[in-house]
């Protein structure tokens, strides 16, 4: 649902995302927590994230996640929808 739908991700696209994996992996709590946080294996983690997000598109890893996001945009689409139609139609569905 994050990645563009057209074009190249931008650098407010990869700040959104830098905010996630922080959020990650903090919550993971498998490196270390909210309350300890460990900034070295955060910022090593959202250098490779912005490293990955501003290679070129013939990237191995960004040309694989380009294709996959191409296959399962259609289904993503239509299940986005169907939650919405549910959000509206049913009381207490999230």
């Amino acid at each position: 649902a994050a990645w563009p739908m057209h074009g190249a991700p931008g650098a407010d696209f990869a700040s959104r995302m830098v905010q996630w994996l922080t959020k990650a992996l903090r919550e993971g709590k498998r490196v270390r927590s909210w309350s300890d946080p460990n900034v070295a294996v955060e910022e090593a983690a959202a250098q490779w994230l912005h490293a990955l997000l501003a290679a070129a598109p013939v990237h191995p890893v960004r040309e694989a996640l380009a294709t996959f996001v191409a296959r399962i945009a259609p289904a993503g689409a239509c299940n986005g929808l169907a939650q919405l139609c549910l959000q509206h139609c049913l009381p207490g569905v999230p």
